[in-house]
């Protein structure tokens, strides 16, 4: 049996009671709307990189583990000197199991989904184009989502440093499963800090984390 353990994540943030009274906008939505923002970063850093102890299970702390965690890895040529090349993600695509990837998600930084931009044919026209009206977020006809905790480059413009792991392909929706055992709530404390003629407003969420199906996902490493 798999066991997902939901860590919790809380923090708070104190006001003067002068200013939520003079305030001429909703000061109350504001800070709500900062804690909320605050907490999905958390998040996201701790669905790459958690460690699986006191936060979740990140994907690249898997995937850097012995044989990729059990995911399916896909190592670049040394020879192709750091530089990602529209290969690479065409092997990456094909090193899992087929039924994983008409369900695939690319996930990357903003920095490297530049550099996929600029992926030209052999007579230098753009690998990944508009077709009509609509610029599709679509690489190789599978969606893209930008996540910033990704590796970006660790060399010079555009190259990467050996061992990175600057992409991931796969049906994550399958293969990790996130666990919302308390959904984010808002507490407003209005006696706690009164003696110092402050409120604050006390945010919380339990989450958890988990790779649960490897086979489902597969990571690029730079060789």
């Amino acid at each position: 049996m798999i066991e997902i353990y939901a860590r919790e994540l809380n923090g708070y943030l104190k006001i003067s009671r002068q200013n939520l009274e003079d305030a001429v906008f909703d000061v109350e939505g504001y800070i709500l709307k900062r804690l909320t923002r605050q907490f999905a970063l958390k998040e996201g850093q701790a669905f790459i990189n958690g460690n699986g102890i006191a936060r979740p299970e990140g994907l690249l702390t898997v995937a850097a583990a012995a044989s990729f965690g059990g995911m399916n890895g896909y190592t670049s040529p040394s020879a192709d000197a750091q530089v990602l090349k529209p290969n690479h993600l065409i092997n990456l695509m094909h090193v899992g199991k087929s039924g994983y990837r008409p369900t695939g998600t690319w996930l990357m930084s903003n920095s490297t989904i530049g550099i996929c931009r600029l992926f030209a044919d052999t007579t230098t026209r753009p690998i990944w184009t508009m077709f009509g009206d609509v610029f599709s977020e679509t690489l190789f006809g599978r969606p893209i989502v930008e996540m910033p905790d990704m590796p970006n480059q660790g060399g010079t413009f555009p190259a990467f440093t050996a061992g990175q792991f600057p992409i991931i392909f796969g049906d994550i929706a399958q293969g990790y499963q996130i666990v919302d055992r308390v959904g984010l709530t808002f507490q407003t404390l209005k006696e706690l800090y009164a003696i110092q003629n402050q409120v604050a407003f006390l945010a919380r969420q339990r989450v958890g984390g988990k790779v649960v199906l490897p086979e489902a996902i597969s990571v690029l490493k730079v060789g």
